[in-house]
């Protein structure tokens, strides 16, 4: 948002669906610059939780200095190569309680996975800050699909990933909310296991004792990256952006994942947990990249 002082000249009074224009603020850099546009949001669109008010209550959507569009700006995962994997609930349709019957792959040219088992996950409406998570239960639906990584073998740089994903415990039953399929790919997992303390795991535990997580638990984003050194993976394990433990461990995360439980068609380990948004990057994200994509996902799901 621009940033605002006692000395900043207000915008005038606009009509819904118009755009306006006003001098620049006092202190600007470049005392010649303008805001160029402000495209005004309609009455019954200003529900959207990010607007710049000019004068009186009318909203706007965007701001514009010249050319250049100064409000909102903002950071989605597709600015970044590699991405392979992104659900997003929040662009889900149904009310609250709706069967999650598929769940579409926004990655360009990702696969969309299988929802296996019924009945199926369901939508949770209104569930963070007004938008909809999934919820999966134990022993009940759970998603399985291709996360893009090559499968020339399990041992190999291709293999390299970042995975990031924001999700809670819900209820009493804890398994495995983010893992690789297993067997047959690798056996990795990010999030929770069955002593529901925040881990890592890839034929190896990167982190232990963390702590305990009570149920329902608070909305946490776990992250892990990875790249292939010798004959292992050099792994790290963030939680909510924080460095929790690193390791150089066996398997890597293979060509499937699973949302709650591992088994490709089993209920094994399945658990009490909601999954708000998940990316999965063929490639280990340098820090800077890792830290947009935290910083995405903490301001849409958790606090700033």
């Amino acid at each position: 948002m621009l940033p605002s002082s006692p000395s900043a000249t207000r915008l005038p009074f606009a009509a819904a669906g118009s755009s306006i224009s006003a001098p620049t603020m006092q202190g600007s850099p470049n005392s010649r610059d303008t805001i160029a546009r402000c495209d005004v949001i309609p009455p019954e669109r200003h529900t959207i939780p990010r607007t710049f008010a000019s004068s009186g209550t009318t909203a706007v959507a965007a701001v514009y200095l010249g050319a250049t569009k100064v409000w909102p700006t903002g950071f989605v995962p597709t600015q970044l190569t590699g991405l392979t994997v992104w659900l997003d609930a929040s662009q889900l349709a149904g009310a609250d309680g709706a069967a999650v019957t598929s769940w579409p792959n926004l990655a360009p040219g990702g696969a969309a996975p299988a929802v296996v088992g019924t009945p199926a996950p369901a939508v949770r409406a209104n569930a963070v800050k007004g938008q909809r998570v999934v919820r999966f239960k134990m022993n009940e639906g759970r998603l399985r699909g291709p996360n893009g990584l090559s499968s020339s073998g399990s041992m190999n740089p291709t293999y390299n990933f970042t995975v990031a994903y924001v999700t809670r415990l819900w209820g009493p039953n804890v398994g495995r909310a983010f893992t690789a399929v297993y067997p047959g790919s690798g056996n990795f997992l990010v999030g929770f296991h069955s002593s529901a303390q925040d881990c890592c795991f890839d034929n190896g535990w990167l982190t232990t004792g963390i702590g305990w997580t009570a149920a329902p638990g608070p909305w946490k984003l776990y992250s892990s990256t990875a790249h292939h050194v010798g004959g292992g993976y050099l792994h790290r394990f963030f939680l909510d952006g924080v460095l929790k433990g690193s390791a150089t461990t066996g398997s890597g995360l293979g060509t499937r994942y699973s949302l709650s439980g591992y088994d490709e068609t089993g209920t094994a380990e399945t658990m009490d947990c909601e999954v708000a948004e998940l990316v999965v990057y063929w490639r280990e994200l340098p820090d800077a990249d890792r830290q947009a994509v935290e910083g995405y996902l903490r301001g849409k799901w958790l606090l700033p």
